[in-house]
């Protein structure tokens, strides 16, 4: 592992390196922390599922709906969290598959390698940061 960390870099670097340039240990290093943040994902999003409002009573928003609004709140917040929570879990799952592929640290965009640094920082990443920053601007 280059610099202790199991994010040794994208590029060829000889026989002994998988097909983009991640050794076996390597590869094994960083399947294990994309499944461990997968496993905390799954954890949170469990931790999330909605409560059932008590005697099948209706959430109601609104000025005269009391206590019911902010409980209708916290449940909006709830769904979008378990979103996010979700678009995580396939961004991991789709690094992961990459990974499986020999394709892991490569951007799939434009190709270029993916810095070690981004790859640290952000594990299931599959876009490099230039093809990022021009997918916002075209938002």
């Amino acid at each position: 592992m280059a610099g202790g960390r199991p994010f040794g870099g994208a590029g060829r670097m000889g026989p002994e390196r998988g097909q983009e340039g991640t050794t076996m240990v390597e590869a094994r290093a960083i399947r294990d922390v994309l499944r461990a943040r997968r496993d905390e994902l799954a954890a949170e999003l469990a931790g999330l599922r909605p409560a059932v409002p008590e005697g099948g009573r209706t959430i109601q928003y609104g000025k005269r709906a009391g206590d019911f609004t902010q409980e209708a709140h916290d449940r909006l917040n709830r769904g979008a969290t378990a979103r996010q929570l979700h678009q995580m879990m396939q961004d991991v799952d789709h690094a992961l598959a990459r990974l499986d592929a020999g394709r892991y640290g490569r951007c799939e965009v434009c190709d270029a390698a993916i810095p070690t640094e981004r790859l640290a920082v952000l594990p299931w990443a599959t876009v490099c940061v230039g093809c990022t920053d021009g997918r916002a601007r075209r938002r």
